[in-house]
């Protein structure tokens, strides 16, 4: 069909079995990645998670400058839960999760939220309220 490409099985992809995979450079600031010129772009895999307990507070990772905060999965044990809020440092806590203290959940369903922050005072703190844990997800 017009369109369609072979799959290269060719020296160095191990034959049929394995598929060689080539990255379209051109397409390397679509995903805010930088590199060299005449470079091949590598993504770095080396994401972390921590488990932050109900009606606790934490330091996440090594709590340094520029720890990338990814996301946190939002773990509700009860309909009335608490809160979740994040500290970058020892700025101002910020509310990322109201939980059910304005209005009762529907649900005891896990919610993921996507963040994508960069510590810019000393690393990530986050407290989790009562009956709500959560798992943090980033490179810390």
């Amino acid at each position: 069909m017009p369109g369609e490409q072979e799959f290269d099985t060719g020296t160095g992809t191990g034959g049929t079995a394995t598929m060689r995979i080539l990255g379209d450079s051109s397409q390397v600031a679509t995903l805010g990645l930088k590199t060299q010129s005449s470079s091949v772009p590598v993504v770095q895999c080396n994401y972390v998670y921590q488990y932050i307990a109900a009606g606790t507070s934490s330091n996440v990772g090594g709590y340094h400058l520029g720890d990338y905060l990814a996301g946190i999965v939002i773990i509700p044990a009860s309909l009335t839960c608490g809160g979740i809020s994040v500290v970058d440092g020892g700025l101002t806590p910020r509310t990322i999760y109201q939980g059910g203290a304005i209005a009762s959940l529907s649900n005891l369903s896990s919610y993921t939220l996507a963040l994508g922050f960069v510590s810019s005072n000393g690393g990530w703190s986050i407290t989790c309220g009562s009956n709500v844990a959560a798992i943090v997800i980033g490179i810390f």
